[in-house]
């Protein structure tokens, strides 16, 4: 059972952040633009720029979002298409 977050916009349709997996690391959504040199800078640029909910309708700021992200950083890693130097792991796909 896991938790889906998205950022919205009042002009584009949402994309999807990533998803909180229970025992597991949070596992980020990779845009075409991102690598493992800047996707996560790249999410810190995006966040404060829309709304960022959960598949719940729940509103949390980028502060937020980032201790959420963080919070099992020790957890088992899940599956991704690349890491960054930091830990995050992101994918391509769609997995919601």
């Amino acid at each position: 059972m896991g938790t889906n977050y998205y950022v919205t916009f009042p002009d584009r349709e949402p994309i999807h952040l990533g998803k909180r997996n229970a025992g597991c690391a949070f596992i980020f959504r990779a845009q075409p633009w991102f690598t493992s040199d800047n996707a996560t800078d790249e999410w810190g640029k995006l966040l404060p720029t829309g709304i960022i909910r959960d598949e719940y309708g729940h509103i949390l700021n980028p502060e937020t979002m980032w201790l959420i992200a963080k919070d099992e950083a020790d957890a088992q890693l899940p599956w991704g298409d690349f890491y960054t130097s930091d830990g995050f792991a992101f994918v391509y796909g769609d997995f919601s």
